[in-house]
């Protein structure tokens, strides 16, 4: 997936959130980040880089593996 602007990184954020089950590891992070809830963009860049560093250098949970490349790919381009 090519990442063009914070709108792409907010899609992938919602689909992967629509995929887990209420209650699942991280759901609600992923409920945050599909949207720019952040004051300015660099700040949601931010927010979102290091939760995706801390998600991706931990055991990622079953649900979310099929995710790690498309996650991993986004992690880069912020």
């Amino acid at each position: 997936m090519e990442f063009r602007d914070l709108s792409d990184a907010c899609a992938l954020m919602g689909e992967i959130a629509a995929s887990l089950r209420p209650g699942a590891p991280c759901c609600e992070d992923f409920v945050f980040f599909s949207a720019v809830n952040c004051t300015t963009q660099s700040e949601y860049r931010q927010e979102l880089k290091g939760f995706l560093k801390a998600l991706l250098t931990s055991p990622v949970p079953a649900p979310l593996r099929k995710f790690v490349p498309r996650l991993t790919e986004l992690y880069r381009w912020l």
